[in-house]
C-alpha cells in the first residue's frame, strides 16, 4: 500500500512539474496519494495476507507431528 501511495505521489509531482515548473514532491501530493489509494481499496473484502497463511500451516504442521510422537 505504501509502494502505490508513493507511486501515486510521484505522478502528481510529475504532472505538476510539467505543468507549472516546479519540481519534488510535496506534502499535498502525498495527501491526495492516500485518499485515492483509500478511496480504491475501501471496497476490497478484508482477507489475511500471505504471511498470516504460511504461519497457521507452520503451527498446524508443527502441531500434528508433536501429536504423532
Amino acid at each position: 500500500m505504501i509502494e502505490n501511495i508513493v507511486r501515486r505521489a510521484k505522478k502528481l509531482a510529475i504532472k505538476r512539474a510539467i505543468a507549472e515548473e516546479t519540481r519534488g514532491i510535496r506534502t499535498s501530493d502525498l495527501l491526495e496519494s492516500i485518499r485515492q489509494e483509500y478511496k480504491e481499496n475501501e471496497d476490497l473484502p478484508n482477507t489475511p495476507t500471505r504471511t498470516t497463511g504460511r504461519r497457521s500451516r507452520a503451527r498446524r504442521a508443527s502441531a500434528s507431528s508433536t501429536s504423532a510422537r
